[in-house]
Order: C-alpha cells, then sequence, then structure tokens
C-alpha cells in the first residue's frame, strides 16, 4: 500500500464512507482516491506554502460514494477540485458532479485529469505531466474557481 503521510494512521476505511485527511480552512477541498494520492498530497502542501486554505480529501471510493461527506464539504468551501489519475470522463470528477447536482446550492466544480483525448505512450511522470496530472495544473484549478 502506498502512504504519502506517515503521521496518518493506517486505517481500514468503511467502503462508501471517505476521511478528511487535512482541514486547514476553507478556500478549496481537494478530492482524490487511489493513485492519485501523491498529486493530491503535493498539491495540498503546495497550496499551503502559497496560504491557500484546504481540505485534502480522500473519497476511497467511487462506488458507493460518499454522498453526505461530499454535500457537507460543498457547503463549507469555495470550490471542489477532483484529481483523477486518468480521464476526467466517468471518474471521481463525475461522481462528485452527480452529487452536486441534486443539490440547490455548492461550492463551485473543476476536475484535473486527462481531458477527453487519446494519449501516447512513454514515461509515466512525463505523460502524467503532459495531460495535466501535475501539481502545477491543480493550483492553476484551485485559483480559478476560488478567484
Amino acid at each position: 500500500m502506498f502512504r504519502f503521510l506517515e503521521d496518518v494512521p493506517n486505517e481500514i476505511s468503511e467502503l462508501g464512507k471517505g476521511k478528511i485527511i487535512y482541514d486547514d480552512g476553507n478556500d478549496a477541498a481537494l478530492i482524490y482516491e487511489g493513485t492519485a494520492a501523491k498529486l493530491a498530497y503535493e498539491s495540498y502542501k503546495a497550496l499551503k506554502e502559497q496560504g491557500i486554505k484546504c481540505k485534502l480529501i480522500n473519497i476511497f471510493s467511487i462506488k458507493p460514494i460518499d454522498s453526505e461527506l461530499i454535500s457537507k464539504i460543498a457547503d463549507q468551501v469555495k470550490g471542489i477540485v477532483t484529481i483523477e489519475n486518468h480521464s476526467v470522463i466517468g471518474g471521481l470528477g463525475g461522481a462528485v458532479a452527480e452529487v452536486l447536482s441534486k443539490r440547490n446550492t455548492h461550492a463551485k466544480l473543476s476536475m484535473v485529469g486527462v481531458q477527453d483525448c487519446f494519449t501516447e505512450s512513454g514515461k509515466t511522470s512525463e505523460v502524467k505531466s503532459k495531460y495535466g496530472l501535475n501539481v502545477e495544473n491543480v493550483i492553476n484549478h484551485v485559483k480559478s474557481i476560488i478567484e
């Protein structure tokens, strides 16, 4: 299991329940799952260094999704950015959008991930960066929805 935070206890999450990993304020929430953890954490740290107060949330499972937690967060923050490890189509961002669409009001939503295109092969880090799976892109998404 990939562990990027040594101060987070090794817990087994309940299926369909997310977890707030860090809560420094209500500017934005970064929501991730699975292998997007490293990018989410690095982005969270970079935003914190810039004075942007974020929540970092591990959603653990897309189906079932933690609608209750997402709704609660949507009432607290200016914007939500989902961080995918692949295409933005049919993933975490879409699932979060479905939860938010059932609400009258909510935070703005932006999705970081590969847009609707065919990608190429190569070194994983280079391919991810080329298609927007990088800290700079997450920061840009956050800033665009909270300003």
